[in-house]
């Protein structure tokens, strides 16, 4: 769930939480810009949260990548196990 506010500086945030915990927030200069990135970051979660533990295991680095990074499936308490998310040289 996502709620947008402005901020004294004209600018825009966008905080994203899941059954009341926080898990990412963003400020944006338009709020257009904030209520779609909230929008994307909203469907990824969603689409983390219906994996089955057998896709989760056939995930690629780019996959978690375009999903959202692994900053956000830690902070869902989703264990990604063995895909080896590092930085590739």
């Amino acid at each position: 769930m996502a709620t947008i506010r402005k901020l004294s500086n004209g600018k825009y945030r966008a905080d994203i939480r899941k059954n009341y915990t926080f898990i990412q927030a963003k400020t944006f200069l338009a709020k257009k810009t904030a209520e779609q990135w909230a929008s994307d970051m909203d469907a990824n979660i969603e689409a983390i949260l219906n994996l089955t533990p057998s896709k989760i295991k056939n995930l690629t680095p780019e996959i978690v990548s375009e999903m959202g990074g692994l900053d956000l499936f830690q902070k869902l308490g989703i264990e990604l196990g063995s895909v080896d998310v590092s930085p590739q040289p």
